[in-house]
């Protein structure tokens, strides 16, 4: 029988793994991409990708749901 911290170990790597698969590469850099939102401009409070390699990188895409 698996102990919890085994259950929940599995249950946390097969999330981390879609998290993986599902998150796009910045077009720039080949760098994976994070879920920002946007804080100033015209599109405050909006959800966005944006280049995990910033502020070296600027690159974003829009975030689709």
């Amino acid at each position: 029988m698996c102990s919890f911290q085994e259950k929940y170990g599995a249950i946390e790597n097969i999330f981390s793994l879609y998290e993986l698969l599902e998150t796009p590469l910045c077009p720039e850099c080949n760098q994976s991409m994070k879920i920002r939102t946007a804080k100033k401009g015209n599109n405050i409070g909006s959800i966005f990708w944006g280049c995990s390699n910033f502020p070296k990188c600027k690159a974003t895409k829009k975030h689709i749901q």
